[in-house]
């Protein structure tokens, strides 16, 4: 007797209605195989209709062309955004272990680093 060629099988997901799971599960224990056996019995290529449904996808999304940045402008926004993380987690520190934090401190800092900020956008909006 010729050995039998399996073709390799590849997972495919499907959505189904909770009912249709579930007589899948009870058919399959019925005949004692796997609710795959039991769904691949079911399918006839001939018999499968489009839904006229776009594939279900992530979206892609389009970015804006990037434009070349100066360096040095990425180390000084960096160095920006990680006295910010410093301030933010000196001040949930400070409120988790029941010390008052000093909030003047912190929002000259903030009022400093907005400054900062706003000046950086006007001498790279004027570029």
């Amino acid at each position: 007797m010729p050995a039998k060629v399996v073709e390799p099988l590849e997972r495919l997901t499907v959505r189904l209605p909770p009912a249709v799971i579930a007589d899948l599960r009870a058919s399959a224990t019925d005949r004692g195989v796997s609710i795959s056996d039991v769904f691949r019995s079911f399918i006839h290529l001939s018999e499968v209709k489009e839904t006229g449904r776009e594939a279900p996808g992530k979206a892609r999304k389009s970015l804006p062309a990037s434009t070349p940045v100066d360096p040095q402008l990425l180390l000084v926004l960096r160095g920006i955004g990680n006295n910010l993380n410093q301030l933010a987690r000196s001040a949930n520190t400070d409120n988790l272990t029941g010390s008052c934090p000093d909030y003047t401190s912190i929002l000259i800092t903030l009022v400093a680093i907005e400054k900062h900020i706003g000046a950086i956008r006007d001498l790279h909006s004027r570029a």
